[in-house]
């Protein structure tokens, strides 16, 4: 019963991934340094948090819950980040400065940034991968 439930985490990681890493790619293409904004991290958190569900679907159930407990905290962590960004952006949106990653030149509405919608993907992966591990928890009781 939860085989559909962690192909939906997995589908979610890796629609969140392709679309962070498209993100990452054209910060890299406006001549940006990668490591120096703020999603590469978030890319680089749901391509491990991807792995790591792809890993799950082919591990014993020890394993298993051992791995989802991580990709849950990973998750949680990366949501937090992925807002905090979200916050700063609108922030200085709202102060009339221009969003200085990902961003196209005349966006002045915070939840049209790439980072709400990053911050939106944590959340939606982060919202499963807690359902997964509370479900994983009650079934071993």
């Amino acid at each position: 019963m939860m085989r559909p439930v962690q192909y939906l985490q997995l589908l979610v990681l890796l629609g969140g991934v392709m679309f962070a890493w498209n993100v990452v790619s054209d910060d890299i293409a406006r001549g940006l340094n990668p490591l120096k904004v703020m999603c590469f991290y978030g890319a680089v958190g749901l391509t491990v948090a991807a792995l790591s569900a792809l890993y799950i679907l082919f591990t014993p159930d020890k394993i298993d819950r051992l791995w989802q407990r991580f990709i849950t905290w990973l998750l949680g962590a990366g949501t937090l980040f992925a807002l905090g960004n979200w916050g700063y952006i609108a922030y200085k949106l709202f102060r009339g400065e221009q969003c200085v990653s990902a961003c196209p030149a005349d966006i002045t509405n915070p939840f049209l940034t790439p980072c709400f919608y990053g911050a939106c993907i944590y959340l939606v992966a982060f919202l499963i991968a807690l359902f997964l591990h509370y479900r994983g928890q009650r079934k071993t009781k």
